[in-house]
């Protein structure tokens, strides 16, 4: 409905997603899509069948999910990097006040 906003669950798989959201957004897009893209002229969405705009949709849901858990594993990754770096740091510290005491 109006103000309604997609919230796609990126960890679980698509056929959840439809489930939860993808056949009212397929709907919508028939409907108002030419809102939202103005190449396509209301009649081709109002006869694009909703299969196929669900079909469409899972192509982007899985592109957009595949991007999504890059970037996750990526923000993980940097983490542990930054860790190992802050821990390295301290014990660079340690050895440097350690040296000076002898």
């Amino acid at each position: 409905g109006k103000g309604d906003f997609l919230r796609p669950q990126w960890e679980l798989d698509w056929g959840m997603n439809l489930d939860a959201w993808g056949q009212e957004a397929a709907a919508d897009i028939q409907a108002h899509g030419t809102n939202f893209n103005w190449l396509h002229r209301p009649e081709i969405l109002a006869e694009t069948p909703l299969d196929e705009i669900v079909s469409a949709l899972s192509t982007c849901f899985e592109s957009w999910q595949s991007a999504y858990k890059k970037q996750r594993k990526d923000d993980a990754t940097r983490k542990a990097e930054r860790k190992k770096a802050r821990i390295n740091q301290r014990k660079d510290q340690v050895i440097t006040y350690l040296s000076y005491l002898k």
